[in-house]
């Protein structure tokens, strides 16, 4: 969203990005290994999912409501409902 005016503003430790995330999810920061964030695209991958949606910045699914990135695995689980 990359909004600082309103409640993204108010975010601490350089955050600027609102997002609508669900239980379970897991955040991954970027002082993480480059050699485990690879193993980590490279799991998501396997699994059909496109990392870059689960990326903050380009790539992001915006929620057409709120217009809030969202993540999640509901584009995968309903791909795996129609197969």
């Amino acid at each position: 969203m990359n909004n600082l005016s309103g409640i993204a503003g108010l975010g601490r430790g350089g955050d600027t990005e609102l997002a609508h995330v669900m239980t379970g999810e897991m955040v991954v920061p970027p002082v993480i290994s480059p050699e485990t964030q690879a193993i980590i695209k490279k799991e998501m991958i396997a699994a059909g999912l496109d990392p870059n949606q689960y990326t903050v910045g380009d790539g992001m699914s915006i929620n057409p409501i709120t217009g809030i990135p969202e993540f999640g695995l509901r584009k995968f689980a309903k791909k795996l409902v129609k197969v």
